[in-house]
């Protein structure tokens, strides 16, 4: 009976914000404990990495690397991280993928639950000192809204951790 690979990303999770740089872990396993990652944005690969577990050639067993994306994205751009078994040729049958939206100059993210009343500036206006994401980068990082002006109380929003523009 042949041997399944087992993969699983963990972080990054679906639509987080991710940097030009970061890290990649969950669990997984491949031929050697090497799986492969590849990160795109739409038919254009921006990077590929390659990480270990630890359970080396044996099973599946955690894995984490750091990813550095080759290329200037702009910001707000939608990628997909995909991890897959190393088998030195074509195919991904048991890899798994995860879309995540990229602001180079992220330090990382908040998560903001809506209130009765707010709007996305008035949510922004909030975090002031902390970034300096604007409304259509909030837009960007949160593929749910499709019109800025309407959102819901409950309604959890992922802003990007901005630094001031120098």
């Amino acid at each position: 009976m042949p041997l399944v690979d087992t993969v699983e990303v963990r972080q990054p999770a679906r639509d987080d914000v991710v940097g030009r740089a970061f890290t990649v872990a969950g669990v997984g396993g491949g031929f050697e404990g090497t799986l492969q990652v590849r990160v795109t944005a739409g038919d254009h690969e921006v990077a590929r990495a390659f990480v270990t577990t630890r359970a080396g050639g044996v099973g599946a067993g955690d894995f984490t690397g750091e990813v550095r994306l080759d290329e200037r994205v702009p910001d707000g751009t939608r990628l997909v991280v995909r991890v897959s078994a190393d088998r030195g040729g074509p195919g991904d049958r048991d890899a798994d993928r995860v879309a995540v939206t990229c602001f180079p100059r992220s330090t990382g993210f908040v998560v903001h639950e809506v209130e009765r009343g707010e709007t996305l500036t008035a949510v922004l206006r909030g975090l002031a000192g902390l970034t300096s994401a604007t409304v259509d980068d909030v837009v960007a990082a949160n593929p749910a809204i499709t019109d800025p002006d309407v959102i819901e109380v409950g309604q959890r929003l992922t802003i990007p951790l901005l630094p001031a523009a120098q």
